[in-house]
């Protein structure tokens, strides 16, 4: 994850931390949206088998 993902972490109680895309790790989008979208026709195929 190293400079894909950016932690924040907040002084509160109880403590609280948020994680952010990097605007490095924003450019991977178009190819995790093709992963997904391949995933899912495959899931609708084997479903189709069924």
């Amino acid at each position: 994850a190293d400079k894909l993902v950016r932690r924040i972490a907040y002084a509160e109680v109880p403590p609280r931390v948020e994680y952010q895309q990097t605007e490095l790790a924003k450019k991977l989008n178009p190819v995790l949206d093709l992963l997904c979208r391949w995933g899912g026709d495959l899931r609708d195929a084997k479903l189709a088998d069924l």
